[in-house]
């Protein structure tokens, strides 16, 4: 092994390993952004490896090469975490993968003697590439961050209504539980004061007894009638006295079981209330993601639709050119084939664009329906049976979230049409009558 060999093995080792988590990384690159970056690092892999099999190892100092192999490491490194990254499941922050540190220590090795070296635009072009990757992703970040603010905005305001409400059903519960209390309490000293005056009467009652039994063992024969009279009125007072008790305890009771259960029903509906209301923001929510998604369809496809008539209009007048100039000038059948073809190049680029226009113009035109079905829903099942909300909601669902690739196999699936003979067959009978 040479001096130059055992210099650089270290800087070798570090590109290996370096292109082979950069291996790893392609497999995961499935956007623009993703395959920039990896084709950027590919890049750099092979004029490393170029600058170690063709440099002039007296012009390679033990610092450039240090340098080197900690920039490539560190980028190595960077990778590595994104793969991590990658496996819990979460995105690649492409703009991580910073290769200026790399860049900038390739740049202090001397130019090679056998090939040029890039030029200062090249290395400006590569230089810019983290840049714009990264204004991509501060772009990105923030549209997340807006719609955050506001669906968290959204959230805040249905949790505090529903707080409120919560805080009015405990008020409510409070205050039936001590009007309950306060009447328990009222017809436990009634309950008292009935029982002391029973124990009142009941004394009385004993003394008389014994008054009388005293004045009976004087005279039964007078005062049998008298004694006889008096202890059948005390009896009538008394079992008057208890069913008017009996009579006001039972009212009272029913009327506090019939507010306990007007109070209950008022508590359930302000309940279906507030569910309606979620229901109202969650459907309002998605009519405007499908209105901003058939404007922005809408306009792709415009567009698309003027560059179509740019291209045709220039395929025609490449095609005019040459058929005049066939006419007039008589050109060689190179000439000619070429011109025909520059025409049918254009025409082809017409027809791609067209198709593009008719692509874009179908998928507003089916978020215009599905805003229109979805804003008109609520009034519509208002109208309907409840056994027949299910079968439209789950129709509804169905078409929502059925994923984009078999909607573009079966169009059908996800049709305005379907949804209208879904509901004209709702209202009508199933059978002869």
């Amino acid at each position: 092994m040479s001096n130059w060999d055992e210099r650089s093995q270290s800087v070798r080792d570090v590109l290996n390993a370096f292109a082979g988590r950069l291996t790893e990384l392609e497999q995961l690159a499935t956007d623009q952004t993703g395959l920039a970056v990896v084709q950027g690092l590919k890049v750099i892999a092979r004029e490393v490896e170029r600058r170690l099999a063709n440099s002039n190892p007296s012009m390679i100092s033990t610092t450039m090469l240090r340098t080197l192999e900690s920039s490539l490491g560190g980028l190595r490194d960077r990778i590595a975490g994104e793969l991590n990254t990658a496996a819990q499941q979460l995105p690649i922050e492409w703009a991580h993968i910073d290769s200026t540190e790399t860049l900038d220590a390739i740049a202090r090795w001397p130019d090679l003697p056998t090939r040029r070296a890039p030029s200062a635009a090249v290395w400006a072009a590569v230089e810019a590439i983290p840049d714009e990757l990264a204004a991509r992703f501060g772009r990105l970040d923030k549209q997340v961050h807006d719609m955050t603010v506001e669906w968290d905005a959204s959230l805040a305001s249905v949790m505090g209504a529903a707080a409120e409400w919560r805080q009015t059903l405990d008020n409510r519960s409070v205050e039936l539980e001590s009007r309950i209390t306060s009447q328990v309490e009222l017809i436990t000293q009634q309950t008292v004061r009935l029982e002391q005056a029973l124990t009142s009467s009941a004394e009385q009652f004993a003394g008389e007894q014994d008054r009388r039994r005293a004045e009976f063992e004087k005279g039964v024969d007078k005062n049998q009638a008298s004694f006889t009279a008096a202890q059948q009125e005390r009896a009538d007072e008394f079992e008057s006295a208890h069913s008017a008790f009996k009579t006001t305890s039972q009212e009272l009771i029913d009327g506090l079981k019939q507010q306990g259960e007007s109070s209950l029903s008022e508590l359930n509906r302000r309940l279906d209330e507030a569910k309606e209301i979620v229901g109202v923001i969650a459907r309002t929510g998605m009519t405007a993601g499908y209105q901003q998604q058939a404007n922005g369809e809408k306009a792709d496809a415009e567009r698309w639709r003027k560059m179509t008539v740019g291209f045709a209009i220039t395929a025609a007048l490449v095609l005019a050119a040459a058929v005049l100039a066939t006419a007039f000038q008589h050109p060689g059948g190179v000439d000619i084939a070429g011109r025909f073809t520059l025409a049918a190049a254009f025409g082809g680029i017409a027809t791609y664009m067209g198709r593009q226009a008719a692509a874009h113009r179908q998928r507003a035109d089916h978020a215009r329906n599905l805003e229109l079905a979805l804003a008109s829903i609520g009034p519509y099942l208002e109208a309907l049976d409840p056994d027949k909300h299910e079968e439209i909601l789950t129709t509804f669902a169905y078409i929502f979230f059925t994923p984009r690739k078999v909607l573009q196999e079966d169009p059908e699936i996800g049709s305005v049409q379907n949804l209208l003979s879904l509901f004209g067959g709702v209202g009508k009978p199933s059978g002869p009558s």
